[in-house]
């Protein structure tokens, strides 16, 4: 992912975790180009989820897969709707933020956005 200023000058830039996405769709026993349930976004989600809080994967990479997942898989009329994707958006921003929380509100949005990850249940309802 490239992130850049309103100017087009790079801020930073990180390398997308394809492997690791490939291998969660592998134990979901889809193909990379089919479009994920619900059930199946929040899986790989919690996935990484648990192999960031392990070290198995990065800040960046977590951030990068949950991305992934707003991008191609949330429905465009889900996007503002469902707190999954509202979650998923969350934690797409955390390289940013992370990176620039000296900067305001961004320290307690950050503090915010880490507490919904951590306390995020499935709930097949919403």
């Amino acid at each position: 992912m490239k992130v850049t200023n309103k100017n087009k000058k790079l801020l930073f830039q990180t390398k997308f975790p394809k492997k690791q996405l490939e291998t969660y769709f592998k134990k979901l026993k889809v193909k990379t180009n089919e479009r994920l349930k619900k059930e199946e976004i929040e899986q790989i989600f919690i996935w990484a989820k648990r192999d960031f809080k392990r070290g198995k994967i990065s800040l960046d990479e977590f951030a990068d897969i949950s991305d992934y997942l707003w991008t191609n898989h949330i429905r465009d009329q889900e996007k503002f709707r469902s707190k999954l994707a509202e979650l998923l958006l969350a934690t797409a921003e955390l390289s940013y933020n992370i990176r620039f929380a000296h900067r305001g509100k961004i320290g307690k949005e950050l503090l915010a956005t880490l507490k919904k990850i951590w306390t995020y249940k499935p709930n097949h309802n919403s």
